[in-house]
């Protein structure tokens, strides 16, 4: 699993969808809810957080090989 954050910038979601196309498995960590939703909604799995809150990190990292 690969964790993008900032998945729901210009940058960030081009690289979302270029890992998706390349196969990889790919979790997007964004702030609000409804961003999560439209991640979902393809098929990507999303968590709401903030990367500069630990618990947060701590929550998005579990099984990722890659940030």
């Amino acid at each position: 699993m690969i964790l993008v954050t900032g998945a729901t910038g210009t940058v960030g979601r081009q690289v979302v969808e270029e890992l998706v196309a390349q196969g990889e498995s790919v979790r997007a960590l964004v702030r609000r809810p409804e961003q999560a939703a439209e991640f979902e909604a393809q098929h990507i799995p999303a968590l709401v957080g903030d990367v500069t809150r630990a618990t947060d990190r701590a929550a998005a990292l579990v099984g990722v090989r890659a940030v």
